[in-house]
């Protein structure tokens, strides 16, 4: 007799799922409002005018009733707006095939003939795009949907579980409902939610994990602003509980070109209430949505990583304190489930802990500029505080901070390799340590001194965590981090910045245990990472809002100048790790020259997979770097175009007190100068430097 595969071992066949284990808690979360069918439910980007229509059913599956948003449906209603640019394939292919449900599931679903929208790309994290996009074509987001499912086929999809969750940001109630409505329609059997619709990134990819599923879906924005001005995202996870790769995200695209038809169940006026924990049983048990609490799942997590008994010693230690900056977003419970119950600290540690619809009117990136009440308690005089920490709107970036003193995400990384196997638990107890560590090309390279000096390979990936993806499943790296201030190991296939946080706490209990119990601030400990591997400076120009065309111009110009001209020499990019170092800083920075110029592509090791004209990269005969991408996040037609520039200089005098500005100010300004940045864009300086 022929043997079958359940649905979710397709899905991990396809998609290289990880075996990570990750418990499932039930405590409810706190302070979370309530998207359920509710009167809490109703409020700002909850718009159940996408539900589909109440008339009476026919008894046939496959029906045209006019939901809301047809014509004649309904207020705001309208037909999918189409562009001339969205062209579907050719007609000779086949349709996608029709999930085979049980009776009662099929009976209510409602089939509803739509038009391809144009744009529904992803760029190196999920798709994104201003929520307003959303609330005025409420066809937006079931078309992608849609298009979602019909790439992943009835075959991994019918019988399978999904897990969903967002960062609690703006128009997210809506969506929830709208996720669940198709993918029961698809034949999913459970879906997996967070309480109120929260779960972070690394929460999500956890539980995908823990329960098997065919998949995730994140919706989220990250670090861009949310509310109605805001933006909205979508992100879409592989059963390894990592972000989708290309192979996936390149379907769904396709078919976004190909939908002509959205499916989705009928869950009446109220939808399905996920305020609370516990299980919606739907058409006799044939779709259950569980409503699960991931704050104790997490924490549960992270104590196989950490030692939270030394931990809680440690953050006890007379003259100890810590402020974590949730800035709004979704890591306030986890980080009071952490910090405060897990760990003992006081609630006052935590600023900024109640999730909201627009974050409270502020950016949710981690960086010094943007968490100004972080920098200010840390300065304050007799604060007494020694650690200070933020994450982004989805918990997975991460700022580490002592007073007066931010750490690059690029010395974070390496930090944190050089203390994994004598502080963190997870590494210590691994057989020979680190296999080794990844970072992204643009992040300047730290951790490459601290891999030659522990004989470890390092990875140098695209930028995109789904690049880490393969590394960490074959179990070559136990470590990466993206310049973009995301940090993580290999617990789970995201990157993680409440984890980021914990790792900070041990690596600072073990200089306080070498310094015989003294407290050794987070300065100290990054001078002395310094003192021993030398100082990489690193800083990013970001141009911000300029017209795609002339960001494209920009990267052209480049390719056919500059990279062209050293492309015939066939020279090698010089060395990144000196393997002279006489101990004297550097004094060429200040008269940079170009020597060689390339165009980073890469074929991931593992699996084969490639990736083309990934940025453009300028070497220096100082030993300087820079490099030139265009972002792959942006939710509007505009670009951000980023020059990372980072420079090595070993450990002397006056290099401790040295700024990015005065190392890589002229090298910076040669960049832009060879990019021709000023006379193609019109900008004479970056709109922030990172």
């Amino acid at each position: 007799m022929a043997t079958h595969a359940a649905p979710h071992q397709l899905a991990a066949a396809a998609f290289a799922a990880s075996s990570t284990p990750f418990v499932v808690g039930t405590r409810p979360l706190a302070a979370q409002t309530p998207f359920g069918h509710h009167p809490g439910a109703l409020r700002r980007g909850y718009r159940l005018g996408w539900t589909p229509g109440t008339a009476a059913r026919p008894p046939l599956e496959r029906r045209a009733p006019r939901p809301l948003w047809m014509p004649g449906g309904g207020r705001g209603a309208g037909a999918a707006v189409t562009s001339a640019s969205a062209q579907p394939p050719p007609s000779a292919e086949l349709p996608p095939p029709i999930p085979t449900l049980p009776p009662a599931v099929a009976a209510a679903v409602i089939v509803t003939p739509t038009t391809p929208i144009a744009g529904q790309t992803t760029g190196t994290s999920g798709l994104r795009r201003p929520a307003a996009m959303l609330v005025d074509n409420p066809s937006y987001l079931p078309n992608l949907l849609q298009a979602y499912v019909n790439a992943l086929t009835p075959a991994v999809t019918v019988g399978s579980s999904l897990v969903v969750g967002g960062d609690g940001r703006y128009y997210n109630a809506t969506a929830i409902q709208t996720v669940l409505a198709v993918a029961a329609a698809a034949g999913f059997t459970r879906v997996t939610v967070g309480a109120g619709g929260l779960l972070s990134t690394p929460a999500l990819a956890g539980m995908v994990v823990a329960t098997g599923a065919a998949g995730g879906v994140g919706l989220t924005a990250s670090h861009n602003a949310a509310g109605p001005d805001g933006d909205w995202g979508i992100k879409f996870q592989a059963p390894s509980g990592g972000p989708a790769p290309e192979s996936l995200t390149d379907r769904i695209v396709a078919a976004t070109l190909a939908v002509t038809e959205v499916r989705a169940v009928d869950f009446g006026q109220g939808g399905v209430d996920v305020s609370t924990p516990g299980e919606r049983s739907f058409w006799g048990g044939a779709f259950v949505v569980h409503v699960v609490d991931p704050a104790e799942a997490y924490v549960t997590r992270l104590r196989e990583v950490f030692d939270f008994d030394a931990l809680r010693s440690y953050v006890a230690t007379p003259g100890f304190g810590l402020r974590f900056d949730a800035m709004s977003a979704v890591t306030g419970p986890y980080a009071r489930a952490l910090f405060v119950d897990a760990l003992g600290l006081p609630p006052d540690s935590i600023l900024r802990g109640t999730p909201l619809e627009d974050f409270g009117g502020g950016h949710p990136d981690p960086s010094p500029a943007h968490t100004p009440d972080l920098v200010a308690a840390l300065a304050a005089p007799g604060a007494g505080l020694t650690l200070g920490a933020a994450s982004d709107g989805d918990g997975d970036r991460n700022l580490i901070m002592g007073p007066g003193f931010a750490v690059t995400p690029a010395d974070s990384l390496a930090i944190l390799t050089e203390f994994a196997a004598t502080s963190i638990p997870w590494f210590a107890r691994r057989p020979g340590g680190l296999p080794g560590v990844a970072r992204s090309m643009p992040t300047a390279p730290a951790v490459d001194r601290v891999a030659a000096a522990l004989r470890i390979p390092v990875y140098e990936t695209p930028t995109g965590w789904k690049w880490f993806g393969s590394l960490l499943a074959a179990g070559r790296i136990a470590m990466c981090g993206e310049e973009s201030y995301g940090t993580s190991g290999d617990h789970v296939a995201e990157k993680d910045g409440l984890w980021a946080v914990c790792a900070w706490l041990s690596v600072l209990a073990t200089a306080a245990d070498a310094a015989g119990g003294r407290l050794v601030g987070v300065e100290e400990v990054v001078r002395g990472h310094w003192a021993r591997h030398g100082r990489t400076f690193s800083t990013r120009w970001d141009y911000i809002g300029v017209p795609g065309a002339a960001a494209s111009a920009v990267m052209e110009g480049l390719r056919s100048g500059v990279v062209a001209a050293f492309a015939d020499q066939k020279r090698t990019p010089p060395s990144l790790s000196p393997s002279v170092d006489d101990g004297e800083p550097n004094d060429r920075l200040d008269g940079p020259t170009l020597i060689h110029a390339d165009e980073f592509s890469y074929t991931d090791p593992v699996d084969g997979s490639s990736a083309a004209a990934q940025g453009v990269r300028l070497y220096f005969s100082s030993g300087a770097r820079g490099v030139l991408r265009v972002s792959g996040t942006d939710a509007t037609a505009a670009a951000t175009l980023r020059v990372y520039l980072d420079a090595y200089q070993p450990w002397g005098e006056g290099v401790g007190d040295m700024t990015p500005a005065d190392v890589l100010g002229g090298v910076g300004r040669e960049v832009a100068r060879l990019a021709q940045i000023a006379e193609l864009t019109g900008r004479d300086a970056p709109s922030a430097v990172v």
